[in-house]
């Protein structure tokens, strides 16, 4: 290679990926609302089965929260601090509330070296939220259902619990998949993103909750 073309080259490389990396942005902390639809009426049949209509997700550094949302039902909650090292899985039944506390050696071990799913990647693209998301699709192991998930690259989300815990190995950041819960198919997508400071306290456990340790799960 040439002296002069090499440069270029070097100085054009560069140039790429600062343009690449400003198109990017860093969430170091905020809020997703998700919306989720089921695709057929099984949903009407199942009595007392907890149903959710809007999932919301918080974060900040390392602690996480999320919220399942069921019309005429308590919320649903789960919460990870990876400076404890702990998850919490918060329920409501019949007016008892538990906080069942898993303890992890740190978020590495349970999320970030967990097996990673075999993505297969197309070409098909849409636009969700004014994000451009790319299509793969996968299955779970024991499971013949194909699976989708569409992802954007067009920002990096600081806190990785969010990924690693149901798409690890995904090359970008999830804002819309499906899945099946019994035979229906249900499709869970992004329908608001604020990248907003959020407040230390949502992070605490709401008061009431009685705490109980989870089953041991699998060492990794």
């Amino acid at each position: 290679m040439k002296p002069l073309f090499k440069i270029f080259f070097i100085m054009f490389t560069l140039m790429f990926f600062v343009i690449n990396t400003k198109s990017q942005t860093i969430m170091m902390e905020g809020k997703l609302e998700h919306k989720v639809k089921y695709k057929d009426s099984l949903t009407t049949a199942r009595g007392n089965i907890f149903i959710i209509d809007t999932d919301v997700m918080q974060f900040k550094n390392n602690k996480f929260r999320e919220d399942f949302i069921s019309p005429g039902d308590p919320p649903q909650m789960v919460f990870y601090d990876d400076s404890t090292q702990t998850e919490m899985n918060l329920n409501e039944l019949q007016s008892v509330k538990i906080a069942r506390v898993s303890h992890f050696d740190s978020l590495s071990a349970e999320y970030l070296n967990k097996k990673k799913i075999d993505f297969k990647y197309t070409d098909e693209t849409k636009i969700i939220l004014g994000y451009k998301c790319r299509k793969a699709i996968y299955k779970m192991e024991s499971d013949t259902n194909i699976r989708y998930v569409y992802f954007t690259n067009d920002f990096i989300c600081a806190n990785k619990y969010i990924v690693n815990r149901d798409f690890p190995g995904l090359e970008g950041f999830p804002m819309e998949w499906n899945f099946y819960d019994f035979t229906s198919e249900v499709i869970v997508s992004v329908v608001k993103i604020n990248f907003e400071k959020i407040n230390d306290s949502v992070f605490k456990l709401p008061r009431g909750y009685k705490l109980t340790d989870a089953p041991k799960r699998k060492e990794y």
